[in-house]
């Protein structure tokens, strides 16, 4: 991953040494980058699926949060050799509780899915699937969107803000076009599990921040949600966090 999204070109420096049978990619808002997929390495990874003949697993888990523009249409839509599978889900637009999700790809494939599906549930959840149907065809979910929208574009752009504000000396980042988190990385001054031994005194956790470098590669980032704290709690959370911070910064 770079500024771009998935590095391409990688993916066909690989695609020319062994036999790949799918790329699985989130084209917005990578998780947990936050970056967006260029067009230009969308037409390449659609290029390249068509020359080796692999499979494209398009995740758009939050495709309508996007802050500054209308979102880039996704693969799928630019596909015409059915090579992208694009998955999505209802559990980032509306709730976590909500377990239901959709899926658009060659009808061979859906019909294959299905099949398998059915060895571990033959149903599904039929009521809260028509119920979900409803709120769509209605325009309930258009308009419940255009009023998230508003409110996660207040918490991000204020998340922001502060984190600029009262932590540049420590952390630097982008800020996300949408998504519901900011990628952000640490000095390297300091080490993220000293700084969560530390937060843990202004009763502040940080969480499970040694899943962003499972690769080991040293990067001193991870991802900082906003979206499900209010503006009040920002202003804590960013407080907490200062504190945190200076404490190291005397101690160090």
């Amino acid at each position: 991953m770079d500024e771009n999204g998935l590095v391409t070109d990688e993916i066909e420096f690989l695609c020319k040494k062994q036999k790949i049978k799918a790329v699985f990619l989130t084209s917005h808002h990578h998780h947990p980058t936050t970056v967006t997929l260029s067009a230009k390495r969308r037409i390449h990874l659609l290029n390249l699926a068509k020359t080796y003949h692999f499979a494209i697993i398009e995740d758009d888990y939050d495709y309508d949060f996007n802050y500054n523009h209308a979102p880039i249409l996704p693969l799928a839509s630019h596909d015409a050799n059915g090579n992208v599978i694009y998955i999505g889900s209802f559990c980032k637009t509306v709730a976590p509780v909500f377990r239901v999700g959709y899926l658009v790809a060659p009808k061979s494939f859906i019909t294959a899915a299905a099949n398998f599906r059915r060895i571990i549930d033959r149903q599904g959840d039929a009521l809260l699937e028509l119920t979900f149907a409803d709120f769509i065809k209605n325009g309930d979910l258009d308009r419940h969107i255009k009023k998230v929208l508003k409110i996660y574009k207040t918490r991000r752009d204020l998340f922001c803000e502060l984190l600029q504000k009262e932590l540049s000396d420590f952390f630097t980042f982008q800020i996300p076009k949408g998504g519901m988190a900011v990628w952000v990385t640490l000095s390297k001054k300091y080490d993220w599990y000293v700084v969560a031994k530390m937060a843990q005194k202004y009763h502040l956790e940080i969480g499970d921040w040694q899943r962003y470098d499972s690769a080991n590669t040293k990067h001193n980032a991870v991802r900082m949600g906003f979206a499900n704290y209010t503006t009040e709690e920002i202003h804590v959370l960013i407080n907490r966090l200062k504190a945190t911070m200076h404490t190291l910064s005397v101690t160090s």
